[in-house]
């Protein structure tokens, strides 16, 4: 079975490190925002080349914190796009702000900024952008945008760690950028963990403090939460960031095996740009006969997932119009992620590619 993706082969050198570094954590008796997350937001902050660099607890609690920062006025508007993952426009109604879902372009996924300004409103405070797969946005368009209408701009960069644009690394093209370190991630730790990356001096001391209930020494400044880095995750995170070039390599060449090879008319590949280093989290093509792909996948012995089944117009918690999202559910009815990690093998793509030109 070609699995979609194998943490246990890729994490296992990390996991021999990390019993070696254990016993140094245990002598410290420091478990959480210890010396190892200090090293690690340092290692962010050159690897971003960013003024600040701050560790959380997830990628959500980065998002929620970093909105918070920008004191937005309560039950002002964020655009958001109609086709992200579900924790994106969750940090924007724990704000008590109103998401306004802007659809998403068909062939890179990412929010159509061509489609931003009719979005815009007297309300608009922000714009919260999502780096979708590893695929940066367009952000010299959307940036343009958010000086004209005087309004923030937010990265959600959870898939995208090491995805450049017109050569900068995403996450440091706007007021704030926030990342994922869940354990799929190309940089994946061994549980939750994010880190927030800001040149803006209020955001950062905002931030610091809020990841920590609100303040210092029992002194609470600003309405916070508790969502701190452990000292494992960064110890873990630190070795595995050594590879993440060679982690984000194998995964472009994986990636580009499929945009060379398969050759199939029901199959819509996805579209990459001149400008752009997409760092390929998730492979996803579109089909119109996804089901089908995927139960004839499996019976090739091959994991294909669906990111994401329900489009958040119609996800039910949400208090909004249903209908009007026609490219967001085409791309929930259609997309399929292929296995494309750094474990896998040319032959085992090659393999998939094989069996995907065959389909029927």
């Amino acid at each position: 079975m070609i699995e979609w993706e194998d943490l246990s082969k890729l994490n296992k050198k990390y996991f021999k490190l990390l019993h070696k570094d254990i016993d140094v954590l245990d002598n410290s008796g420091h478990y959480s925002m210890g010396e190892y997350v200090k090293k690690f937001e340092e290692k962010c902050k050159q690897y971003f080349n960013s003024k600040y660099a701050i560790a959380c607890g997830n990628c959500l609690d980065g998002l929620t914190i970093s909105l918070r920062a920008l004191n937005l006025p309560k039950n002002s508007e964020v655009i958001v796009p109609s086709n992200t993952f579900y924790a994106t426009v969750l940090a924007i109604l724990r704000n008590n702000l109103i998401p306004i879902f802007c659809e998403p372009n068909i062939d890179t996924f990412n929010i159509d900024e061509n489609k931003l300004e009719e979005r815009i409103t007297e309300k608009t405070s922000a714009i919260v952008c999502v780096h979708l797969y590893g695929k940066p946005c367009n952000m010299n368009k959307i940036n343009e945008i958010a000086r004209k209408y005087n309004i923030k701009v937010v990265e959600d960069c959870a898939q995208s760690f090491g995805a450049i644009y017109e050569g900068k690394k995403v996450g440091n093209l706007s007021d704030v950028g926030v990342f994922s370190f869940y354990p799929t991630k190309n940089l994946g730790g061994i549980g939750d963990a994010g880190i927030i990356i800001t040149d803006n001096d209020k955001v950062h001391n905002f931030c610091v403090k809020a990841r920590s209930y609100g303040g210092y020494n029992y002194k609470y400044e600003v309405n916070g939460i508790n969502s701190r880095m452990d000292e494992i995750q960064a110890m873990f995170l630190l070795n595995k960031f050594e590879d993440i070039e060679e982690i984000n390599k194998r995964k472009i060449e994986n990636a580009n095996l499929y945009l060379k090879y398969i050759q199939n008319e029901k199959i819509v590949l996805p579209k990459i740009d001149n400008n752009e280093k997409h760092v390929f989290y998730i492979f996803a093509i579109r089909c119109k006969e996804r089901d089908k792909l995927q139960k004839y996948l499996e019976r090739n012995e091959i994991q294909a997932l669906v990111h994401y089944p329900i489009p958040l117009n119609k996800q039910p918690i949400l208090d909004i119009k249903r209908n009007g999202f026609e490219i967001a559910t085409e791309i929930s009815d259609t997309e399929l992620s292929l296995p494309c990690s750094a474990m896998h093998t040319e032959g085992e793509i090659m393999k998939v590619i094989k069996v995907i030109n065959q389909f029927r």
